[in-house]
């Protein structure tokens, strides 16, 4: 589920059965991302390229790291960041909070993350 906590923003938080630097690692590698979130995956330095099941690509700037806890990117223009909390040591709780979301955009960002939070979760 999303939450609208300010216009332009969205909130997202799942609780995952893997320890934080697991989760970190599925987030931050090409190995990882493609698990769950992308067909393929390639990571160069400030950047991350992805390859949908659909033929879509993106290139996703890395704006902020701190490992195992955050990870900032900008994803199709909208910055995101995912922020991870270790519940115990086989527990995670992601949140993932999305900035600046255009107005017109709020559904396509919202059900498009719930998807992905989904395959990670499972």
């Amino acid at each position: 589920m999303s939450i609208v906590i300010a216009p332009g923003e969205l909130r997202w938080k799942v609780v995952l059965p893997a320890n934080i630097e697991r989760v970190y690692e599925l987030l931050t590698t090409d190995a990882g991302r493609e698990l769950f979130w992308a067909e393929a995956s390639y990571r160069s330095r400030a950047r991350i390229e992805l390859w949908f099941p659909d033929g879509t690509t993106s290139t996703l700037a890395i704006l902020r790291e701190c490992p195992p806890h955050s990870i900032a990117l900008l994803y199709f223009g909208v910055p995101t960041t995912f922020d991870l909390s270790a519940l115990h040591e086989s527990c995670t709780l992601l949140e993932v909070h999305a900035h600046d979301v255009p107005p017109n955009d709020h559904v396509d960002v919202s059900a498009g993350w719930v998807s992905v939070l989904l395959c990670l979760k499972a």
